[in-house]
């Protein structure tokens, strides 16, 4: 969740920043065509992305060492084989929303971001109150643990394709981030 919050704020307060004061159609006007406004702003958060990442994955290598306890030892080694895939996915939500605040601005592309997140809920929500709930039965944190060392394979392979699919929607979005800004102007 720290991914979530630390690339969600940076995502927000970049987009707002050049909204304010104009500042995002004075940019367009300089000699930088949209196509560059629009991959510096990807590239800026791919790089912030990338620098949190690491730093986590530093943090969790250390306090693998200084761990005193080898269930807690266990516990993290467990999830930090599954960190990258959990930040990838926050990549990939990145990319799902960076079109609409292009496209709306971020008080609307927050609504709209908004609006898709309460109907996930509300689903989350029906599911809960009429689905069949005993698939969860049986997850637990402990769960995921045997899971990572049972079918070490699968997560080296999860581990392995998660980064380029998450890049290859990050591209997607790039691309429809691209056409949208230009539409916007041409309107």
């Amino acid at each position: 969740t720290l991914f979530m919050v630390i690339i969600g704020n940076v995502e927000v307060n970049l987009m707002k920043a050049d909204e304010g004061n104009k500042r995002r159609a004075y940019m367009l006007s300089l000699p930088v065509s949209k196509k560059q406004y629009v991959a510096s702003k990807y590239l800026f958060l791919l790089l912030s992305f990338y620098t949190v990442l690491s730093a986590s994955l530093l943090y969790i290598q250390i306090f693998i060492a200084n761990c005193k306890t080898d269930l807690a030892s266990g516990l993290i080694e467990g999830v930090a084989a599954l960190l990258p895939v959990i930040a990838f996915t926050f990549l990939v939500v990145t990319a799902i929303e960076l079109p609409f605040y292009f496209a709306f601005g971020t008080d609307k592309g927050g609504r709209v971001k908004t609006g898709l997140l309460v109907g996930v809920f509300f689903v989350g929500i029906v599911y809960i109150l009429f689905g069949d709930l005993s698939i969860f039965d049986s997850w637990s944190l402990e769960a995921v643990v045997e899971f990572v060392k049972k079918h070490p394979k699968e997560v080296m392979i999860l581990q392995l394709i998660s980064p380029y699919l998450s890049m290859l929607v990050y591209y997607i979005s790039y691309i429809v981030s691209c056409k949208l800004i230009g539409r916007e102007e041409e309107a």
